[in-house]
Protein backbone atom coordinates (compact mmCIF):
# COMPACT_ATOMS: atom_id res chain seq x y z
CA UNK A 1 0.00 0.00 0.00
CA UNK A 2 1.92 3.12 -0.76
CA UNK A 3 1.17 6.01 1.53
CA UNK A 4 -0.95 9.38 0.36
CA UNK A 5 0.86 12.77 -0.46
CA UNK A 6 -0.45 13.41 2.94
CA UNK A 7 0.96 11.14 4.63
CA UNK A 8 4.27 12.08 2.92
CA UNK A 9 4.10 15.67 3.66
CA UNK A 10 3.19 14.71 7.57
CA UNK A 11 6.31 12.27 7.67
CA UNK A 12 8.59 15.42 5.63
CA UNK A 13 7.72 17.60 8.57
CA UNK A 14 8.18 15.40 11.35
CA UNK A 15 11.78 14.45 9.77
CA UNK A 16 12.31 18.57 9.54
CA UNK A 17 11.07 18.58 13.79
CA UNK A 18 13.28 16.35 14.58
CA UNK A 19 16.50 17.82 12.86
CA UNK A 20 15.39 20.92 14.08
CA UNK A 21 15.42 19.46 17.65
CA UNK A 22 18.69 17.37 16.96
CA UNK A 23 20.03 20.69 16.01
CA UNK A 24 19.12 22.78 18.58
CA UNK A 25 20.07 19.99 21.10
CA UNK A 26 23.88 19.47 19.39
CA UNK A 27 24.52 23.43 18.98
CA UNK A 28 25.32 25.46 21.71
CA UNK A 29 24.06 29.08 20.05
CA UNK A 30 20.68 27.83 20.58
CA UNK A 31 21.31 26.61 23.99
CA UNK A 32 20.26 30.10 25.62
CA UNK A 33 23.56 31.70 25.34
CA UNK A 34 25.47 28.80 26.68
CA UNK A 35 28.30 26.93 25.30
CA UNK A 36 29.48 23.35 26.00
CA UNK A 37 32.32 21.83 24.43
CA UNK A 38 34.96 19.51 25.30
CA UNK A 39 38.43 21.25 27.07
CA UNK A 40 41.52 19.60 25.20
CA UNK A 41 44.98 21.62 25.72
CA UNK A 42 45.89 20.20 29.00
CA UNK A 43 48.11 22.52 31.44
CA UNK A 44 51.28 20.81 30.27
CA UNK A 45 50.63 22.76 27.31
CA UNK A 46 50.88 26.08 28.82
CA UNK A 47 54.11 28.15 28.83
CA UNK A 48 54.96 29.78 32.59
CA UNK A 49 52.13 30.23 34.86
CA UNK A 50 53.43 27.52 37.27
CA UNK A 51 51.86 29.19 40.73
CA UNK A 52 48.82 29.68 38.34
CA UNK A 53 48.35 25.69 36.95
CA UNK A 54 49.28 24.21 40.89
CA UNK A 55 45.96 26.47 42.20
CA UNK A 56 43.89 25.50 38.86
CA UNK A 57 44.73 21.54 39.46
CA UNK A 58 44.20 22.34 43.02
CA UNK A 59 40.93 23.94 42.41
CA UNK A 60 39.34 22.28 39.38
CA UNK A 61 41.62 18.95 38.47
CA UNK A 62 41.98 17.35 41.69
CA UNK A 63 38.04 17.81 42.57
CA UNK A 64 36.68 15.95 39.72
CA UNK A 65 39.63 13.48 39.25
CA UNK A 66 38.45 12.23 43.33
CA UNK A 67 35.00 12.81 42.71
CA UNK A 68 35.16 10.13 40.97
CA UNK A 69 37.51 7.58 42.89
CA UNK A 70 37.06 8.76 46.61
CA UNK A 71 33.49 9.90 48.38
CA UNK A 72 35.23 12.96 48.07
CA UNK A 73 32.09 15.80 48.43
CA UNK A 74 30.79 13.35 51.47
CA UNK A 75 33.70 14.04 53.23
CA UNK A 76 34.58 17.73 52.64
CA UNK A 77 30.25 18.48 52.32
CA UNK A 78 30.47 21.77 54.69
CA UNK A 79 32.62 23.23 52.36
CA UNK A 80 31.02 22.09 49.35
CA UNK A 81 29.15 26.08 49.33
CA UNK A 82 32.79 27.87 48.74
CA UNK A 83 34.56 25.71 45.93
CA UNK A 84 34.60 27.91 43.18
CA UNK A 85 37.30 29.54 42.03
CA UNK A 86 37.63 33.27 41.04
CA UNK A 87 40.26 34.20 38.89
CA UNK A 88 41.25 37.88 38.02
CA UNK A 89 43.50 39.29 35.53
CA UNK A 90 43.71 42.06 32.76
CA UNK A 91 41.83 40.86 29.64
CA UNK A 92 44.23 38.64 27.43
CA UNK A 93 46.09 37.44 30.32
CA UNK A 94 45.15 33.61 29.61
CA UNK A 95 42.32 33.30 32.46
CA UNK A 96 40.23 30.89 29.76
CA UNK A 97 42.99 29.20 28.42
CA UNK A 98 44.58 28.23 31.70
CA UNK A 99 40.74 27.34 33.24
CA UNK A 100 40.33 25.25 30.18
CA UNK A 101 44.03 23.45 30.32
CA UNK A 102 42.64 22.47 34.33
CA UNK A 103 39.61 20.99 32.97
CA UNK A 104 40.86 19.13 29.93
CA UNK A 105 43.35 17.10 32.55
CA UNK A 106 40.13 16.17 34.51
CA UNK A 107 38.65 15.06 31.23
CA UNK A 108 35.55 17.48 31.43
CA UNK A 109 33.54 19.22 29.38
CA UNK A 110 33.40 23.12 29.66
CA UNK A 111 30.02 25.21 30.18
CA UNK A 112 31.08 28.89 29.46
CA UNK A 113 28.78 31.39 29.41
CA UNK A 114 29.24 35.30 30.88
CA UNK A 115 28.33 36.69 33.63
CA UNK A 116 25.33 38.75 32.38
CA UNK A 117 23.68 35.44 30.99
CA UNK A 118 24.15 33.89 34.64
CA UNK A 119 20.72 34.97 35.86
CA UNK A 120 18.57 34.53 33.21
CA UNK A 121 19.91 31.07 31.94
CA UNK A 122 18.84 27.85 33.50
CA UNK A 123 22.87 27.13 33.59
CA UNK A 124 23.13 25.26 36.77
CA UNK A 125 20.29 22.78 35.63
CA UNK A 126 22.30 22.32 32.21
CA UNK A 127 25.18 21.56 33.94
CA UNK A 128 23.85 18.84 36.18
CA UNK A 129 22.03 16.89 33.42
CA UNK A 130 24.87 17.17 31.37
CA UNK A 131 27.16 15.87 34.00
CA UNK A 132 24.61 13.06 34.84
CA UNK A 133 23.51 11.96 31.36
CA UNK A 134 27.22 12.40 29.65
CA UNK A 135 29.10 10.50 32.88
CA UNK A 136 31.81 13.09 32.74
CA UNK A 137 32.49 15.81 35.11
CA UNK A 138 31.66 19.26 33.41
CA UNK A 139 33.73 22.67 34.78
CA UNK A 140 31.41 25.67 34.25
CA UNK A 141 33.14 29.02 33.32
CA UNK A 142 31.53 32.77 33.88
CA UNK A 143 33.16 35.49 32.26
CA UNK A 144 33.35 39.21 33.12
CA UNK A 145 32.03 38.55 36.70
CA UNK A 146 32.85 42.44 36.77
CA UNK A 147 29.98 43.44 34.26
CA UNK A 148 27.27 41.36 36.60
CA UNK A 149 28.98 40.89 39.91
CA UNK A 150 25.44 39.77 41.03
CA UNK A 151 26.25 36.93 39.41
CA UNK A 152 28.18 35.56 42.28
CA UNK A 153 25.45 35.27 44.31
CA UNK A 154 24.07 32.76 41.61
CA UNK A 155 27.13 30.94 41.81
CA UNK A 156 26.34 30.41 45.30
CA UNK A 157 23.35 28.88 45.05
CA UNK A 158 24.00 26.79 41.82
CA UNK A 159 26.89 25.09 44.74
CA UNK A 160 24.25 24.62 47.05
CA UNK A 161 22.27 22.39 44.64
CA UNK A 162 25.27 20.87 42.78
CA UNK A 163 26.23 19.92 46.69
CA UNK A 164 22.61 18.39 46.84
CA UNK A 165 22.90 16.31 44.02
CA UNK A 166 26.07 14.92 44.49
CA UNK A 167 27.93 15.44 41.04
CA UNK A 168 31.21 16.46 39.86
CA UNK A 169 31.24 19.69 38.63
CA UNK A 170 33.84 22.63 39.40
CA UNK A 171 33.21 25.96 38.98
CA UNK A 172 35.43 28.98 37.91
CA UNK A 173 34.87 32.54 37.34
CA UNK A 174 36.67 35.16 35.72
CA UNK A 175 36.84 38.83 36.02
CA UNK A 176 38.95 41.47 34.12
CA UNK A 177 38.74 44.07 37.50
CA UNK A 178 40.51 43.60 41.04
CA UNK A 179 37.69 41.86 42.40
CA UNK A 180 37.48 44.52 45.63
CA UNK A 181 36.42 47.33 42.90
CA UNK A 182 33.22 45.59 42.03
CA UNK A 183 32.41 43.01 44.79
CA UNK A 184 31.71 43.17 48.70
CA UNK A 185 33.57 40.94 50.90
CA UNK A 186 29.88 38.74 51.71
CA UNK A 187 29.99 37.94 47.90
CA UNK A 188 33.24 36.51 47.58
CA UNK A 189 32.18 34.09 50.23
CA UNK A 190 31.50 31.44 47.45
CA UNK A 191 34.82 31.54 46.13
CA UNK A 192 37.56 29.31 48.36
CA UNK A 193 40.25 29.95 46.09
CA UNK A 194 41.15 33.61 44.91
CA UNK A 195 43.68 33.88 42.27
CA UNK A 196 45.11 36.85 40.56
CA UNK A 197 47.13 36.67 37.09
CA UNK A 198 49.74 39.55 36.34
CA UNK A 199 50.90 40.70 33.29
CA UNK A 200 53.27 37.77 31.38
CA UNK A 201 57.04 38.50 32.15
CA UNK A 202 59.36 38.99 30.33
CA UNK A 203 60.25 34.87 29.75
CA UNK A 204 56.99 34.11 29.02
CA UNK A 205 56.29 37.43 26.46
CA UNK A 206 59.46 35.94 24.44
CA UNK A 207 58.11 32.36 24.37
CA UNK A 208 54.63 33.79 23.09
CA UNK A 209 56.19 35.36 20.42
CA UNK A 210 58.14 32.58 19.39
CA UNK A 211 55.52 30.41 18.96
CA UNK A 212 53.35 33.06 17.23
CA UNK A 213 55.93 33.49 14.81
CA UNK A 214 56.62 30.44 14.49
CA UNK A 215 52.90 30.06 13.23
CA UNK A 216 53.32 32.63 10.79
CA UNK A 217 56.09 31.40 9.36
CA UNK A 218 53.85 28.36 8.21
CA UNK A 219 52.06 30.19 6.27
CA UNK A 220 55.01 32.85 4.98
CA UNK A 221 58.46 31.50 5.79
CA UNK A 222 59.91 34.59 4.55
CA UNK A 223 58.22 37.11 6.36
CA UNK A 224 59.54 37.06 10.32
CA UNK A 225 63.27 35.37 8.73
CA UNK A 226 65.21 38.36 9.07
CA UNK A 227 63.86 38.45 12.84
CA UNK A 228 66.95 37.05 14.86
CA UNK A 229 66.65 35.56 18.63
CA UNK A 230 68.46 38.87 19.49
CA UNK A 231 65.58 40.97 18.22
CA UNK A 232 62.44 38.61 19.60
CA UNK A 233 64.42 39.41 23.00
CA UNK A 234 64.19 43.30 22.48
CA UNK A 235 60.87 42.98 21.15
CA UNK A 236 60.04 41.16 24.92
CA UNK A 237 61.47 43.69 26.97
CA UNK A 238 59.52 46.36 24.64
CA UNK A 239 56.40 44.79 25.38
CA UNK A 240 56.29 45.01 28.83
CA UNK A 241 52.60 45.38 30.92
CA UNK A 242 51.17 44.12 27.20
CA UNK A 243 49.27 41.09 27.91
CA UNK A 244 48.93 38.09 25.39
CA UNK A 245 46.18 39.27 23.40
CA UNK A 246 47.59 42.62 23.20
CA UNK A 247 50.58 41.30 21.41
CA UNK A 248 48.58 39.08 19.83
CA UNK A 249 47.13 42.52 17.95
CA UNK A 250 50.58 44.34 17.38
CA UNK A 251 51.87 41.01 15.54
CA UNK A 252 48.49 40.93 13.80
CA UNK A 253 49.33 45.03 12.64
CA UNK A 254 52.70 43.93 11.90
CA UNK A 255 52.09 41.45 9.20
CA UNK A 256 49.00 42.94 7.77
CA UNK A 257 51.02 46.35 7.44
CA UNK A 258 53.28 44.50 5.29
CA UNK A 259 51.75 43.16 2.74
CA UNK A 260 52.72 44.80 -0.79
CA UNK A 261 50.46 45.34 -3.85
CA UNK A 262 51.83 42.47 -6.01
CA UNK A 263 49.64 40.37 -3.13
CA UNK A 264 53.17 39.50 -1.01
CA UNK A 265 54.27 40.54 2.38
CA UNK A 266 57.74 42.20 2.75
CA UNK A 267 59.83 40.69 5.69
CA UNK A 268 59.05 42.29 9.23
CA UNK A 269 62.34 43.99 11.14
CA UNK A 270 62.26 45.17 14.66
CA UNK A 271 61.69 49.25 14.00
CA UNK A 272 58.41 47.95 12.04
CA UNK A 273 57.36 46.70 15.63
CA UNK A 274 58.98 49.69 17.45
CA UNK A 275 56.48 52.11 15.70
CA UNK A 276 53.25 49.92 15.97
CA UNK A 277 54.09 49.64 19.89
CA UNK A 278 54.58 53.33 19.95
CA UNK A 279 50.39 53.54 18.24
CA UNK A 280 49.13 50.84 20.25
CA UNK A 281 49.83 51.29 23.97
CA UNK A 282 48.77 48.80 26.75
CA UNK A 283 45.91 49.06 27.86
CA UNK A 284 44.54 46.20 29.70
CA UNK A 285 46.91 45.87 32.69
CA UNK A 286 45.93 50.31 33.37
CA UNK A 287 42.41 49.27 32.78
CA UNK A 288 42.70 46.29 35.46
CA UNK A 289 44.17 48.34 38.37
CA UNK A 290 42.02 51.27 37.83
CA UNK A 291 39.28 48.94 38.59
CA UNK A 292 35.46 48.73 37.99
CA UNK A 293 33.49 51.25 39.69
CA UNK A 294 30.52 51.42 38.12
CA UNK A 295 28.08 49.04 40.53
CA UNK A 296 25.15 49.95 42.67
CA UNK A 297 25.76 51.73 45.09
CA UNK A 298 22.61 52.43 46.46
CA UNK A 299 21.36 49.93 48.71
CA UNK A 300 25.09 49.71 50.53
CA UNK A 301 25.42 53.30 50.59
CA UNK A 302 21.77 53.30 52.76
CA UNK A 303 23.06 50.33 55.24
CA UNK A 304 26.02 51.91 55.87
CA UNK A 305 24.39 55.41 56.65
CA UNK A 306 21.89 53.57 58.64
CA UNK A 307 24.66 52.00 61.13
CA UNK A 308 26.83 54.94 61.16
CA UNK A 309 24.32 57.88 61.94
CA UNK A 310 22.20 57.83 65.28
CA UNK A 311 19.15 55.95 64.72
CA UNK A 312 16.88 58.32 66.54
CA UNK A 313 18.25 61.90 64.75
CA UNK A 314 17.96 59.96 61.65
CA UNK A 315 13.54 59.79 62.29
CA UNK A 316 13.50 63.14 62.95
CA UNK A 317 15.96 64.61 59.67
CA UNK A 318 14.39 61.63 57.29
CA UNK A 319 12.56 63.64 54.25
CA UNK A 320 9.04 61.98 53.48
CA UNK A 321 8.58 60.45 50.53
CA UNK A 322 6.46 61.84 47.82
CA UNK A 323 3.25 60.18 47.22
CA UNK A 324 4.17 58.50 43.12
CA UNK A 325 6.89 56.56 45.63
CA UNK A 326 9.94 58.05 43.74
CA UNK A 327 13.17 58.15 45.74
CA UNK A 328 14.26 61.55 46.55
CA UNK A 329 17.95 61.28 45.82
CA UNK A 330 17.21 59.90 42.36
CA UNK A 331 17.07 63.89 41.62
CA UNK A 332 20.36 64.08 42.89
CA UNK A 333 22.74 61.79 41.84
CA UNK A 334 20.82 61.02 38.33
CA UNK A 335 20.16 57.16 38.92
CA UNK A 336 17.11 55.05 40.51
CA UNK A 337 17.60 52.69 43.10
CA UNK A 338 16.71 49.55 41.12
CA UNK A 339 20.02 50.57 38.50
CA UNK A 340 22.36 47.75 38.30
CA UNK A 341 25.94 47.72 36.10
CA UNK A 342 25.42 45.37 33.02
Amino acid sequence: MRPTLLQLLQLGLLSQCLSQVRSEAECPSNAGRLSLREARSPLTELHGRDEAKAMMREAVTLPLRMADVLDFERIFWRSAERKALLVSGPAGCGKRALAEAAAAEAGAQVLHLAARDAKTSDFCRTALSTSSTSKKPVMVLIEGLEMEPEAASTIGHCLTEVAREHQRIAFVASASSEPSSFLHPIELFPFGWVLQIPAPGQAERKQFLLKLLAQVSRVDAVWGSALRESAVDTLANLTENYTFAEMDFVVRRAFLRSSNEEGGRDPVALHHFEKILAETPAQSLRAYEQGFSGRRPVAFMTDTASVSEDPKKEKKSAPKKKKDGKDPMESIFGWPAHSVCT
